[in-house]
C-alpha cells in the first residue's frame, strides 16, 4: 500500500516553489478557467465556486451591504431564475431596492450563503513554474481580467458619480490581482533564495508522481510562463488560415472546431464515397489554431515513473529548454500500476521542432529509465475532437512514432 500522506500534506499548504491549479473548475465570479490557488465552494448552491480575488470581493460587497444598512431580502432566486430588467434597480437610490437587485445577479451574495475553501480532491494540477518572470493570461492569475460578479454588478458604467460606492468592491479586488501577479506569479526557480536546481530539486522530492494519488491530484507539472501576447503569428498558425479565429479563448476556438467538425461527420455520413481524412483534422487545427501536442511516454511501475519524470523535468527547466510544458500523471488506482508522461509542443505542423524534442527525450532517457520505449506523439486536436484509437473514421491518433534509444 502506498503512502500518499507527504503530497496530501503538501498540497493543502501554499508554497513560493509551486501553484495549485483546478482543473476545468471556471470561477463564477470572473469566468477565468481554470481558477489558480485558492478555490471557494458555496455549500448552499449545487455548482458555484470562486477564486480568490472573487472570494474577497464578495466579503467586501457583503460588508458593504452591511454598512449601508440595507435591509437582508429573502433568500435570492437561483441562477438561472433572475427577473428581466433588474439591472436598472442597481442604480436605485433606495439602498434596500439596490441590494435586493444585486443578489438576484448575485444569489451567492446573501450571507445565507456560506463558502468552504477546497483543499482536496482530483481536479487538480500541481505547478512548477520554470522561472520567476512574471506572467499574464491563465499562466499568471488565470484569466482573471473580468470584474468579479459581485463588484461588477454594484458598478454602472453611466453612472460613476451615483455608484463610486459600489466600486469600492471592485477596486480592492484589482489591487488584489496586483498581488496576485507579484507573488503568485512569480513563483518559480528563480523564486526566494533557493537555487534553480535546489528549488526544481525539493519540487520532484515533494511531488513524486509514485507517491501522488489521483485521489489527491491528477498531474504535476512543470512549465515555462506562458508569452504576454495570445494573437496569432507566423508559427503558431500553422498554414495562416487561422485569423478567423484570432482574438477567441482556446475554448472559443475548440467549440468552434467541435461544431465544425461534428458537419463534417454528418456530411461524410450522407455523402457516398466521402471519407473524413487527418487532412481534414490538420486543416480544422490549422483554421482554429488548436496546434499543440505532446510525446507521451509511459512507466511501468513508480520506481521508473519517478526516475523517468525528474529527467524530463530537468530537460525542460535547462536551458537551453527542451519545450514550454511537460506533465506526468498521478498514481491511479493500486491494481493499475501504470503512468504516462506528456512532453508538449507548440505547434505540430513544425515537424523539425516535435523531432528535435524527440531527440531531446532520447538524450535524457538514456540508459534503460523505461521498460516501455515508445515514444508516441499525439496532437491535442485529436483530443478536443474525441478521436481515440479504433475510432468510427479509423484514424490514427498518433501522428509521429519513435522509440528511446
Amino acid at each position: 500500500m502506498s503512502d500518499y500522506t507527504g503530497v496530501r500534506e503538501a498540497l493543502r499548504h501554499e508554497s513560493p516553489l509551486w501553484r495549485i491549479e483546478h482543473l476545468d473548475i471556471t470561477c463564477d465570479g470572473c469566468l477565468c478557467e481554470p481558477i489558480i490557488g485558492a478555490r471557494f465552494k458555496c455549500t448552499v448552491c449545487e455548482d458555484i465556486d470562486l477564486c480568490g480575488a472573487c472570494m474577497r470581493a464578495l466579503v467586501a460587497a457583503r460588508l458593504k451591504m452591511a454598512q449601508e444598512g440595507a435591509a437582508m431580502p429573502g433568500l435570492p432566486r437561483r441562477q438561472g431564475q433572475r427577473p428581466r430588467k433588474w439591472v436598472a434597480k442597481l442604480h436605485s437610490r433606495d439602498l434596500t431596492e439596490k441590494w435586493a437587485a444585486l443578489q438576484t445577479a448575485v444569489p451567492c451574495l446573501h450571507p445565507s450563503h456560506q463558502f468552504q475553501k477546497v483543499v482536496d480532491g482530483p481536479e487538480r494540477a500541481v505547478v512548477f513554474l520554470a522561472d520567476g518572470q512574471p506572467a499574464s493570461g491563465n499562466i499568471a492569475t488565470g484569466g482573471c481580467s473580468s470584474q468579479p460578479a459581485a463588484a461588477a454588478g454594484a458598478a454602472g458604467p453611466q453612472q460613476q458619480d451615483e455608484q463610486q460606492e459600489e466600486q469600492q468592491a471592485s477596486q480592492e479586488v484589482q489591487a488584489e490581482r496586483g498581488r496576485c501577479a507579484v507573488n503568485g506569479s512569480s513563483r518559480g526557480i528563480n523564486g526566494g533564495s533557493s537555487s534553480s536546481s535546489s528549488a526544481l530539486g525539493e519540487f520532484l522530492s515533494t511531488f513524486r508522481p509514485s507517491a501522488a494519488s489521483c485521489r489527491d491530484v491528477a498531474w504535476i507539472i512543470v512549465a515555462h510562463p506562458e508569452p504576454s501576447s495570445e494573437q496569432p503569428s507566423s508559427s503558431s498558425s500553422g498554414s495562416g488560415n487561422g485569423s478567423a479565429s484570432a482574438g477567441l479563448s482556446l475554448e472559443q476556438r475548440v467549440d468552434a472546431a467541435v461544431e465544425e467538425w461534428e458537419l463534417k461527420v454528418q456530411q461524410a455520413a450522407f455523402g457516398p464515397g466521402r471519407r473524413l481524412t487527418a487532412a481534414d483534422v490538420d486543416a480544422l487545427a490549422a483554421k482554429h489554431r488548436i496546434l499543440k501536442g505532446k510525446w507521451m511516454l509511459f512507466a511501468r511501475s513508480g520506481a521508473e515513473a519517478d526516475a523517468a519524470w525528474a529527467a524530463v523535468a530537468k530537460a525542460v527547466c535547462a536551458e537551453p529548454r527542451l519545450c514550454d510544458s511537460a506533465k506526468v500523471s498521478s498514481a491511479g488506482p493500486e491494481a493499475d500500476g501504470s503512468w504516462v508522461l506528456c512532453v508538449y509542443t507548440e505547434n505540430y505542423h513544425d515537424s523539425e521542432d516535435v523531432q528535435r524534442v524527440c531527440r531531446g527525450l532520447q538524450r535524457a532517457l538514456r540508459g534503460g529509465l523505461l521498460q516501455d520505449r515508445r515514444l508516441l506523439y499525439k496532437p491535442d486536436v485529436y483530443t478536443h475532437l474525441g478521436i481515440y484509437s479504433k475510432n468510427q473514421w479509423q484514424l490514427k491518433p498518433t501522428v509521429f512514432e519513435a522509440r528511446l534509444l
